[in-house]
């Protein structure tokens, strides 16, 4: 079955994804921010990360580079506010950049894109 790595500490968020990429077909494997990226992409194969920049640190910045290093597409999301956030996911190679609410109201069509 194929993976997706989500890194969303946000529940609301996390649960949706879960599900709708169950819906598609995958399995969902989680990473926190203490994690060691890049054994957790060895180990896991995902097809693509999924993750948020809001309220997660210099994590997301470490799960974006080592992904791309890997060669894993990543997904990114959060508040259209943080400016500075988007334009830092583009420069660390992050494939697709979005606002939440974009992630809120597409989200499986998102997901569908992405699993193609």
């Amino acid at each position: 079955m194929k993976t997706i790595l989500l890194f969303v500490p946000d529940l609301m968020f996390s649960t949706r994804i879960e599900d709708a990429a169950r819906s598609l077909g995958y399995q969902v494997a989680s990473a926190n921010a203490s994690a060691d990226f890049e054994s957790v992409l060895a180990q896991k194969n995902p097809q693509f990360v999924v993750l948020t920049f809001d309220r997660t640190g210099n994590a997301w910045e470490r799960l974006a580079t080592a992904a791309h290093n890997a060669g894993v597409k990543v997904f990114a999301f959060g508040s259209h506010m943080n400016v500075a956030a988007f334009k830092r996911a583009r420069e660390l190679g992050c494939d697709e950049v979005v606002a939440n609410s974009r992630m809120d109201s597409e989200l499986l069509k998102l997901l569908q894109k992405w699993t193609e």
